[in-house]
């Protein structure tokens, strides 16, 4: 049977897909045998620290969350913000912040997994919040959320992360980011905690 070379290298593609699927499926599980955190419900108003998880897919998103940030830190909340930028030519455009640090396809291996010091240093950190505002299942948004060490994750409800968040909110189809960020502060405003 003959198949075109285009046929060809798409078939070797979707191979190569599927494998990538299968070893950064592979490595998740294992990696997040090893995660040991202490969990614990925190009202946002008692919180100290608070992580934020994203993906900027456009500026807009970035200026979104500088907006929530702000509102945050007006809290006298310390926040640090780890992005996802889809391109170098967009994260080129987004104006560096202290409290952001911004990666991309350059801080993924082959297979998705992302490396580099603030990635680990994002990771270890013992935020008592860790809100994942990323709503389209990234496999590098994924990972950090599930090797977090933060006290209370928080993310849209999503089955394949659920087993990483401990709080979930429904979201309505379509809904944007603001109706997300706007959500997670009003059940995180209303959460009641033991003492």
């Amino acid at each position: 049977m003959y198949f075109c070379s285009t046929t060809k290298n798409l078939l070797k593609l979707n191979i190569l897909r599927k494998i990538e699927t299968i070893i950064s499926g592979f490595v998740l599980r294992q990696d997040y045998k090893k995660v040991n955190r202490i969990r614990k419900l925190i009202n946002i108003n008692d919180a100290i620290t608070i992580g934020l998880l994203f993906i900027v897919h456009e500026k807009s998103d970035y200026e979104k969350v500088s907006k929530f940030v702000e509102i945050l830190q007006k809290q006298k909340k310390t926040i640090k913000a780890l992005a996802l930028v889809e391109s170098e030519i967009l994260k080129e455009q987004i104006m560096p912040k202290l409290t952001y640090d911004l990666f991309s396809e350059k801080n993924l291996n082959w297979y998705k997994k992302p490396f580099g010091f603030f990635i680990d240093d994002f990771i270890k950190k013992d935020f008592d919040i860790l809100i994942n505002l990323d709503d389209s299942d990234t496999y590098p948004i994924k990972y950090i959320l599930a090797q977090s060490k933060a006290k209370l994750k928080i993310g849209i409800d999503d089955t394949d992360s659920a087993d990483y968040l401990d709080i979930m909110i429904k979201t309505k189809p379509g809904s944007d980011i603001d109706f997300f960020m706007n959500e997670a502060i009003h059940y995180l405003t209303i959460l009641k905690t033991k003492n």
